[in-house]
Parts: structure tokens; C-alpha cells; sequence
């Protein structure tokens, strides 16, 4: 029988932050041993009518911050999620296996074209969840206090 859990924020934040454009979204999490990271789900809402793509992020931890790309999900377009104004979770799909206890970074980001589109959805106290100004691993890490509503779906 497979088991599924989540690691990370199943709650929905009170407030929304405007996702910058091109910029990450991560939070940390441990996936434990002999589990698949099968998705990523944020809590997203589309903020114009003009909405870009989002995709979904799995970094591997060094030393407390995010290090390198381990995988990533296909972009989802906007024209799908036309019509979450109200907010929903969004599950991007990533089927990382890990065979040890692993700590990772997952999160979101949207594309960098045009003007903001996506929010998401946060508490501003209590987390550890931050950003970084691009995809790319060299770009700088800023740690951070909101608490994302960001979370990994596991199987075992």
C-alpha cells in the first residue's frame, strides 16, 4: 500500500505577497528515507488578468541555505489557473526518490515576463522560508520569517 504525507506548510497564510518576477519562493524540509518527493503544492492566486507561467523547485540544503538544483517541474501556464482570484493550492509535479533522510528546499517561481501576476499565500512571523533573485544556483539567498504556504506531497 502506498502512504502519503506532506512536509512543510498545509495551512493557508493570511496574508499574500506578490511574487516577484523570476524571483524563488523556498522553504526547507527533510523528506525521509525511502520517500518520493512527488509533488510540490503552493497556495497561489492570480492577482491580473495577465498571468505567466509558475514551476516548482527542489534544492538540495547546503549548510542551511538553498545549494544546488536537484529537479524541477514543467511550467504550469496561467491560462490554466484562470479564475483562482480567491486562492488555491497548485501542485507542480517533481518525482524525486529519496533513499536517505534528505534536507531540501522546495518552492515556486514564476516566469520573468511581464508584470505581477501570481500572490502567494503567507504568515509573516515564525518561518524559515526565504527568496533568491533567480533560478540560477549562484544567485544570492535571502533567509527570510514568512512562512510560505508551501508544502512537499510524499509516498512510501
Amino acid at each position: 500500500m502506498i502512504a502519503r504525507s506532506t512536509q512543510g506548510r498545509t495551512t493557508v497564510g493570511a496574508s499574500w505577497q506578490v511574487m516577484g518576477s523570476g524571483v524563488l519562493y523556498l522553504i526547507p524540509v527533510t523528506i525521509p528515507a525511502d520517500h518520493l518527493l512527488g509533488n510540490i503544492a503552493a497556495h497561489l492566486r492570480n492577482s491580473v488578468a495577465n498571468v505567466h507561467s509558475i514551476a516548482g523547485y527542489v534544492y538540495a540544503d547546503a549548510a542551511g541555505a538553498p545549494g544546488d538544483v536537484l529537479g524541477f517541474s514543467g511550467q504550469v501556464t496561467g491560462s490554466s489557473l484562470l479564475g483562482t482570484s480567491t486562492g488555491r493550492w497548485v501542485h507542480f509535479s517533481v518525482g524525486l526518490w529519496f533513499a536517505v533522510e534528505t534536507d531540501v528546499w522546495v518552492g515556486v517561481s514564476r516566469s520573468v515576463a511581464g508584470a505581477n501576476s501570481w500572490d502567494m499565500a503567507f504568515d509573516a512571523t515564525g518561518g524559515s522560508g526565504g527568496s533568491r533573485a533567480s533560478t540560477s544556483d549562484a544567485a544570492a539567498w535571502t533567509p527570510g520569517t514568512n512562512d510560505w504556504s508551501i508544502y512537499g506531497e510524499l509516498f512510501s
